[in-house]
């Protein structure tokens, strides 16, 4: 019993969150089409990325 209802769980929660990420992958490819980033920029953004995760653990 408990392992369906964990099963449903992980399927609902899946079903739910596609639409968001395709969303989201959609948005940041119009983003990036828009305007190219430089590599430096994406560097920079990505070791502000790994500092902030790295301070929020």
């Amino acid at each position: 019993m408990q392992t369906s209802s964990l099963i449903l769980g992980i399927v609902i929660g899946v079903v739910v969150a596609t639409p968001f990420a395709w969303f989201i992958g959609r948005q940041r490819s119009v983003l990036l089409s828009g305007k190219v980033q430089s590599l430096e920029e994406r560097n920079t953004a990505l070791e502000k990325a790994s500092l902030a995760s790295s301070t929020i653990d």
